[in-house]
């Protein structure tokens, strides 16, 4: 095999050659002396002190473990606390600030919770007796209250496009309304 493929080198090195092949001039450089020379000294001499820091074994090290990465440096450890007090703030926000799916009327608390599958929304509104009213019909014979529920579903330009009405009498227990409806503006 090497017969072959040595033949199909020498038949192309001719023609090559017969074509023309490179053609020589006076600048052309011998590749016989061309020399190059290596030390590894000069190759990192005019190198930046960071990087020759580096080849010497004198580089400090980061240090290990998260929470010291976190607080190595005087800016990291501001950085830290900066994003502790976001945190915090965030977290009090969500936790003290109003809520609107949330209601209580008349010793009733309201509670509106809805969600999407596929292309259907379903919507539950859960009312149950407050502590206050519960302190009241323990004392007092428990109140029959008919609730009435209107949901509207708008569309994006604050058009109605569904209304549907509930009535349900609440008897001082857990009670909830649900409904459904198909979105189409899912894509």
């Amino acid at each position: 095999m090497e017969d072959k493929n040595t033949k199909n080198a020498d038949a192309f090195s001719q023609d090559f050659q017969s074509q023309g092949g490179f053609e020589k001039t006076d600048n052309a450089i011998d590749p016989a002396s061309l020399v190059f020379h290596y030390k590894r000294e000069n190759r990192i001499s005019k190198a930046p002190t960071l990087v020759k820091s580096s080849y010497d074994g004198t580089l400090k090290k980061p240090p290990k473990g998260f929470f010291r990465a976190l607080v190595h440096t005087k800016s990291s450890r501001i950085m830290l606390i900066v994003m502790i007090v976001v945190l915090g703030f965030t977290v009090a926000s969500i936790l003290s600030g109003p809520k609107k799916h949330r209601a209580n009327i008349d010793g009733i608390a309201f509670s509106l919770s809805a969600f999407s599958f596929e292309d259907t929304i379903y919507v539950s509104l859960q009312m149950q007796e407050d502590a206050n009213r519960a302190k009241k019909s323990i004392e007092t014979k428990p109140e029959e209250t008919v609730v009435q529920a209107d949901f509207s579903f708008i569309d994006a330009d604050g058009n109605a496009l569904v209304q549907q009405s509930f009535e349900k009498t609440f008897l001082n227990k857990e009670l909830f309304l649900r409904t459904t409806l198909s979105d189409y503006d899912i894509l």
